[in-house]
């Protein structure tokens, strides 16, 4: 089992729940289920299955870099936090 945190962002898509235990075993099946149980469109991964570019993943306390992120598939997440994490700007 992996624990799949959101930021309240994302937290109206799923009643409001920002802490997710999940049993797939790696990143890609794990957005893939999420996006499908609570219908999330395309608020985290596009039409053709790969990350939005505003959103950050944090698996095991790493950030995960753009180049790790173009085969989720080989991410592996059990027994591990996942995070996600939406872009933000100021100044």
């Amino acid at each position: 089992m992996a624990r799949l945190k959101l930021p309240k962002a994302l937290a109206r898509y799923t009643n409001g729940t920002t802490e997710i235990e999940v049993s797939e075993t790696t990143l890609k099946d794990t957005l893939a289920k999420l996006t499908n149980d609570y219908n999330l469109g395309t608020a985290i991964l596009r039409d053709d299955g790969s990350i939005q570019p505003y959103i950050g993943v944090v698996v095991g306390g790493e950030l995960l870099n753009k180049a790790a992120l173009t085969d989720p598939s080989s991410i592996e997440v059990t027994n591990k936090e996942i995070q996600l994490k939406t872009a933000f700007a100021g100044g």
